[in-house]
């Protein structure tokens, strides 16, 4: 089954990075302070089945990630439903 990780800050990107055994079936949502990780390359070599991060959280931030095609932009209602249908959500 697949496990969400919510990366929510810096420091939850590096954790989840040192110590989590990320499986490729497991999907990763970037959501407040963590879609800043998305500035970097450092995502690029998740072997994971997909990256998203939460629209609101990047216009918050005045980020845009069109040109990123590795990276999935959902709303809030696509939020709350990877976060139902996963075995097991994550939050880092």
């Amino acid at each position: 089954m697949k496990h969400l990780h919510l990366i929510a800050n810096e420091k939850g990107f590096e954790l989840m990075q040192a110590v989590c055994e990320k499986r490729s079936e497991d999907f990763v949502l970037f959501i407040g302070d963590g879609v800043l990780n998305l500035l970097g390359n450092q995502f690029v070599s998740f072997e994971v089945e997909s990256i998203y991060a939460l629209k609101s959280d990047l216009d918050c931030r005045g980020l845009n990630l069109d040109s990123n095609a590795k990276v999935n932009v959902i709303d809030d209602q696509q939020m709350v439903d990877l976060c139902a249908n996963a075995q097991k959500v994550v939050s880092w």
